[in-house]
């Protein structure tokens, strides 16, 4: 496994923080303006959770470079080398099934406002509910594996740089259900508009 350096670390973490932290302001503004205006709905609430996931993927991420005596990030004096391996396991598990619940939580929030906007008459609203079920199967499954895989094979909770070696079955599984949600998502809201048409 190649460990990329510090200032690589740095810089990456630098920009996702950034951008992370843009997404969370207008999120809690739409969610505040929705609130105002008395609108809150289920996709709110996904996006609520959302955030609530991202900010904790992000602390994860934060801590899981620090154990690494990374100059650059050298923020929590963490002196011993089992505090170390033991907080970096934790921020492992943290950032990787968060990073996972964050992006399954924002794909449930788009869907769940393709569901606000449906009229319940129409046939679509059928096929957008069965959009989500499926969508929530995927999530289910791809957190699922990520977690008995790095669980069953646990020898890497002994071996630096303490991270779990994703196996190949497992980032396919996950490109292939990235690719299905997504296609799922544009088929709904463009079969939306043609019925809107």
């Amino acid at each position: 496994m190649v460990i990329p350096s510090g200032k690589t670390v740095a810089l990456y973490l630098i920009l996702t923080t950034a951008s992370e932290a843009l997404a969370a302001i207008l999120t809690v503004f739409r969610l505040y303006f929705r609130y105002s205006i008395g609108r809150l709905w289920w996709d709110d609430f996904w996006a609520a959770l959302t955030l609530l996931c991202n900010s904790i993927s992000i602390i994860g991420s934060w801590l899981l470079a620090t154990p690494l005596d990374n100059p650059y990030l050298a923020i929590f004096g963490l002196d011993t080398a089992p505090q170390s391996r033991n907080t970096h396991i934790v921020s492992f598990w943290l950032a990787i099934l968060f990073y996972t619940c964050t992006i399954w939580f924002a794909r449930f929030s788009i869907i769940s406002s393709l569901i606000r906007i449906v009229p319940p008459t129409r046939s679509v609203r059928l096929a957008t509910l069965g959009s989500a079920f499926v969508l929530a199967l995927m999530g289910i499954f791809v957190l699922l594996a990520k977690a008995l895989a790095c669980s069953i094979g646990a020898s890497w909770y002994n071996q630096p740089p303490f991270q779990c070696p994703i196996p190949e079955w497992v980032a396919i599984s996950e490109a292939i259900t990235d690719s299905l949600s997504a296609s799922s998502i544009l088929h709904t809201s463009s079969h939306l508009l043609l019925q809107e048409k």
